[in-house]
C-alpha cells in the first residue's frame, strides 16, 4: 500500500530518576498528516510512539502520558493517524494480530478523552480477512477520510488469495464498506493516495505487475460505486515504492523510486496530457 519505512522508534520513560532506553526495528507506516506520529485534538496535541507491541501518547505539556497495549501475545503490524470523522480530533488506527503471525485480525480505533487518557472506540474483527496495511484518504471530496485497509484474502468472484484494497468510512461509532473491490486492474505490489490534478479528490495510486513481469504505475478514481483508471505511466523495468513529500514551500510532491541505469532513484510523478502519468524529465 503505502510507502513503507523501516523506522527506529525509541522510548524513553523515566522510572524513579532512571531513564531506560528501548529501541525496536519494525516495518510501518508514517502515520498521515503532516505531524505524522501527532495526535490533534480539542484538548491539545500528545505525541505518539510506536513499538511492535505498544503505544505510547504523552501530551505536549508532559503532564499526561499513556500507554497503549493491544493484548496479550498480540503487536501492531501498522497504524494511521487521521480525522476520520466531521471533526477535527484525529484517532490513532491500528493493525493488530498474533505475535507469531505474518497479518493481522483486526482494527482497533483509539481515541483521546478529554482527560487526556487513552479511549478504545472501536475492535473490529478481521478474522481470514488478514489485513496488514492500513491509511486514510478523501477519495470523493467531502473533506471527511476514508479508512483503506489492503487484505489479503480470496473473494467469490475471484478465488485465489491476493492483495486486495478495501474501502470503509466512519459513521455511528463504527466502520462501514464504502468499497470492497475484488481487486485492480492488475496485480500490485503497493499502493497510496494523492491528489494529482488539484481537484481535493485523491486518486489511488498503484504500482502494478505487467504479464512481462515490468511494471507500471496506474492512478484510479473514485466514481461514487468504486475506482476507475484514469491515467497510466509507460512501463519500466522495476518500480520499488512510491511516496508522498512536503517540500519547503508546503506543496505535496508524488515520488516514485524507478532503477536508472542501475540506481535506485526517487523522480515526482505527474499529471501529464489525459490518461497519462508522467515521470519528471520524460517527455
Amino acid at each position: 500500500m503505502k510507502y513503507k519505512n523501516k523506522i527506529i522508534l525509541a522510548v524513553t520513560t523515566a522510572v524513579f530518576g532512571i531513564l531506560i532506553f528501548a529501541t525496536a526495528l519494525w516495518t510501518g507506516n508514517n502515520g498521515c498528516g503532516e505531524e505524522s506520529n501527532v495526535i490533534c485534538t480539542s484538548n491539545g496535541k500528545f505525541e505518539v510512539e510506536i513499538l511492535e507491541n505498544h503505544a505510547r501518547m504523552l501530551s505536549q505539556d508532559g503532564k499526561t502520558e499513556s500507554i497503549y497495549m493491544p493484548g496479550e501475545e498480540k503487536k501492531i503490524f501498522d497504524y494511521c493517524i487521521s480525522s476520520i470523522t466531521n471533526t477535527l480530533d484525529d484517532k490513532l488506527l491500528i493493525i493488530t494480530g498474533d505475535s507469531d503471525e505474518y497479518y493481522g485480525n483486526e482494527l482497533q480505533v483509539i481515541g483521546i478523552s478529554p482527560d487526556g487518557e487513552i479511549c478504545k472506540e472501536l475492535t473490529k474483527s478481521m478474522k481470514d480477512m488478514n489485513p496488514h496495511d492500513i491509511n486514510t484518504s478523501d477519495v470523493d471530496g467531502d473533506g471527511i477520510f476514508e479508512i483503506s485497509i489492503t487484505m489479503y484474502k480470496k473473494t467469490r468472484f475471484h478465488p485465489v488469495m491476493a492483495e486486495r484494497p478495501y474501502i470503509y468510512y466512519w459513521s455511528e461509532d463504527s466502520i462501514n464498506p464504502m468499497w470492497r473491490g475484488s481487486r485492480l486492474s492488475r496485480p500490485f505490489s503497493e499502493y497510496l493516495f494523492y491528489d494529482l490534478d488539484g481537484d481535493k479528490r485523491e486518486e489511488l495510486i498503484a504500482i502494478e505487475y505487467l504479464e512481462n513481469g515490468s511494471q507500471l504505475l496506474n492512478a484510479y478514481s473514485w466514481k461514487g460505486f468504486g475506482f476507475e483508471s484514469t491515467a497510466y505511466s509507460t512501463a519500466y523495468d522495476e518500480i520499488t515504492g512510491l511516496k508522498k513529500r512536503v517540500d519547503k514551500s508546503g506543496a505535496s510532491r508524488l515520488l516514485a523510486q524507478i532503477d536508472v541505469d542501475g540506481k535506485a532513484e526517487w523522480i515526482e510523478v505527474e499529471h501529464g496530457e489525459e490518461g497519462v502519468l508522467k515521470l519528471h524529465g520524460e517527455k
